[in-house]
């Protein structure tokens, strides 16, 4: 049995956690693949402004750091590096002011309501 988010109707974060995955594991087709497709994917992210499916890349990012066989090290860092670079050029100002509000509003309601603060809670308490 598989959960779904029923009424999620943001974007997935998903792809773009697949496509690092084979960058690091796949042949040389699937990574070629992934190194022509991964800036659409970032583009998308950036472009609908996405807190959800940024946090996610963050923390996928920090698993397959913590995750990687120290074979692939090299080319990790490699592409990591190049994603870093990409997802700069890509995010405008207005993206990164976006994702500020991450840090400031959130965190504050996180530590007041610890068990979360229900559906459509940021709504009601950060107007």
């Amino acid at each position: 049995m598989t959960l779904k988010p029923q009424g999620f109707r943001g974007p997935r974060s998903g792809p773009s956690e697949k496509l690092g995955g084979l960058l690091l594991t796949g042949n040389k087709y699937e990574r070629l693949t992934c190194v022509l497709g991964m800036p659409f994917v970032l583009n998308g992210i950036v472009l609908t402004g996405s807190r959800v499916a940024f946090v996610a890349i963050l923390c996928a990012g920090a698993v397959l750091a913590l995750m990687k066989p120290m074979y692939y090290r090299q080319s990790f860092y490699t592409l990591a590096a190049l994603g870093f670079v990409l997802f700069a050029i890509l995010a405008s100002q207005t993206f990164w002011q976006r994702m500020g509000t991450i840090a400031a509003a959130q965190w504050k309601m996180m530590l007041r309501y610890p068990f979360g603060s229900g559906h459509r809670g940021t709504a009601v308490l950060n107007p």
